[in-house]
């Protein structure tokens, strides 16, 4: 059985595996297609591979979260980036 430190604990990984793609120059378009197959991928393997429905919603639930944080954290910094221009 999982546990929801291990959800977070993925996340934080999918998150990260996102951020290398989008340095090795990855569209951002499909970025969450990634997150979303990782968070499967990583449901299935990991999280609960004896129960394929947990396993799904695990996954979904990591893929989506990846996605809101990486989308989120995008739209902060242009924000920021927007203040700094409109100061100069």
């Amino acid at each position: 059985m999982f546990e929801f430190t291990d959800i977070a604990f993925i996340t934080g990984i999918v998150v990260a595996i996102s951020e290398l793609l989008k340095l090795m120059k990855i569209n951002p378009k499909f970025l969450p297609i990634i997150n979303l197959a990782s968070g499967l991928i990583f449901g299935f393997v990991y999280v609960a591979p004896e129960d394929p429905k947990t396993a799904v919603m695990a996954g979904l639930i990591i893929g989506l979260t990846a996605s809101g944080v990486y989308s989120g954290s995008k739209n902060v910094m242009e924000g920021i980036k927007q203040k700094a221009v409109k100061k100069e």
